[in-house]
């Protein structure tokens, strides 16, 4: 998967000119990124042949989106067991699917209605993503690549009376900044 930033671009915004943080500033990238996709749900490079194992036990099983195509989806707890793509639809903009109204009829009994339950059972290989990053996006992953940057030396977290700094957690203006890309829960 392609990373939110190029190496040179947040050195740029960073300012840095030497490569003795290369390796670092490598890491400080990939790990926003994952962290970007985690927080709003969102894949914004697109990924062909993503594989995600998604919990069931619910009306849906929840994907990053947008998804473009659906591969399979195969049930992991019954030998990767395929699910007839006749068997389900998908909310492309939500990242959502779910099983068709026969099929969940057919399915009520084994499945009580809804995804089979289960921690990871769900094995879905899918295409998603919007192709390019959002400029507001990026201008976010910097900004939060900043703050990581500047504290690469100070504890992960410190209080200062009644007031305490996470810095593994996202800025708050960083989470407004993706709101309006974030996918809230159902």
């Amino acid at each position: 998967m392609p990373d939110l930033l190029a190496a040179a671009e947040v050195k740029r915004y960073l300012g840095v000119e030497h490569s003795d943080d290369d390796t670092l500033i490598g890491e400080v990238i990939a790990q926003v990124n994952a962290a970007v996709e985690a927080y709003t749900g969102k894949a914004f490079a697109t990924q062909t042949d993503r594989i995600d194992y998604v919990n069931g036990g619910g009306e849906c099983l929840i994907l990053l989106s947008p998804i473009s195509a659906i591969g399979s989806v195969k049930d992991h707890f019954n030998a990767d067991e395929l699910i007839a793509g006749t068997d389900y639809e998908f909310d492309p903009k939500a990242g959502l699917v779910y099983f068709k109204p026969d099929a969940l009829a057919a399915s009520l009994g084994e499945l009580g209605g809804k995804w089979g339950a289960g921690r990871r059972r769900w094995k879905v290989t899918y295409t998603c993503g919007y192709g390019s990053y959002p400029a507001d996006v990026k201008a976010a992953a910097l900004t939060w690549i900043a703050d990581i940057y500047a504290h690469r030396d100070a504890a992960s977290s410190e209080r200062l009376g009644d007031q305490s700094v996470t810095r593994d957690a996202i800025p708050e203006r960083v989470k407004q900044m993706l709101a309006p890309y974030r996918v809230t829960a159902l």
